[in-house]
């Protein structure tokens, strides 16, 4: 029997290092969600503190948040303190000294 010919080292198995191997199953996939189309629907959660990675599975793919109760709410939370705090401040610049 003919050895198998595998034209990609790092998507053969049994060949190269554990990481070129799974480096190759991540590009497969990512190849994969890119031609069914759920590509668009891995997404990075916008509160900077947060960095999770995850699928959203909304109906019209808006998700912008890992956790709602706690990422959306702290971002919201430092935004209205800041609303707050320049609100003092403004109200204090205003003031007649005399």
């Amino acid at each position: 029997m003919a050895p198998t010919r595998c034209w990609l080292p790092w998507a053969c198995p049994g060949r190269g290092r554990a990481s070129d191997l799974l480096r190759g199953r991540v590009l497969i996939e990512m190849y994969n969600a890119q031609l069914i189309g759920t590509w668009r629907r891995l997404k990075v959660c916008h509160n900077a503190r947060c960095h999770e990675v995850f699928f959203d599975q909304s109906k019209n793919n808006s998700r912008t948040w890992f956790d709602t109760a706690a990422c959306a709410n702290a971002l919201n939370l430092r935004a209205y303190r800041e609303r707050r705090k320049a609100a003092r401040f403004s109200d204090l610049s205003e003031r007649d000294p005399g």
